[in-house]
């Protein structure tokens, strides 16, 4: 939630209506107390969307951008216009658009073996979760050394034998990674390690993978 705090400061003072996450602990009544002239719900199904709109007496509108775990542009691009729409926020959706179109990343090629670990995915994992399709990477047609269009674990054996050239780590992995333990590594041994921002919690954080994706060019 950081990048909205940040952008929004406001948001802050606003009141809870219970937890976040995929389990949807959420206070109906204390929602029902607010009249929300509309909610906006991510990822639910239908019958739920119906449940709540029938306890609290507010209308819902469902938003979906992708599959869980993966982000693609265009079906992003689709909801926040459907999003506007309903909104009556046409212009900024375009606005948003232009952004996006604007956004210049190099195409890098490297014979450097590049590594993702300690990736985020229905919870925080240590440095052997990776993903083959990994979105910064996409976007400067960078390779991972795991071919896996889905988050999966690899073993040590193979991080040992593969010996990426460089590691990047999410950061929201770091305190279950014991630095110490993987000096077997030439990249923990060169300094060739670098922390990236989390971006798949409760879906994606486009924000936080578009900044990634500047960085590592940067790297």
């Amino acid at each position: 939630a950081r990048p909205y705090f940040l952008a929004n400061k406001y948001l802050l003072k606003l009141p809870k209506i219970g937890m976040g996450g995929p389990n949807l602990n959420i206070n109906l009544e204390a929602i029902r107390k607010l009249k929300p002239d509309l909610i906006v719900a991510g990822f639910i199904s239908k019958e739920k969307a119906d449940e709540i709109e029938e306890k609290t007496g507010s209308k819902v509108f469902v938003v979906k951008y992708g599959m869980l775990g993966n982000y693609d542009e265009k079906s992003f691009k689709k909801a926040l216009f459907k999003l506007a729409e309903v909104l009556n926020k046409q212009n900024r959706a375009k606005e948003i658009e232009k952004f996006l179109d604007n956004l210049k990343f190099e195409k890098i090629n490297t014979d450097k073996k590049l590594y993702i670990g300690g990736v985020a995915f229905k919870g925080t994992h240590g440095l052997t979760s990776t993903i083959g399709e990994y979105l910064p990477f996409k976007l400067l047609g960078l390779k991972n050394i795991v071919d896996s269009p889905a988050q999966v674990f690899v073993n040590e054996e193979f991080l040992y034998k593969s010996q990426p050239d460089i590691i990047f780590v999410d950061e929201s992995a770091l305190k279950l990674i014991d630095f110490n333990k993987y000096s077997y590594l030439k990249a923990f041994r060169n300094h060739k390690v670098f922390g990236l921002l989390p971006y798949n919690n409760y879906m994606t954080n486009v924000e936080s993978a578009y900044a990634n994706a500047f960085y590592i060019q940067k790297v």
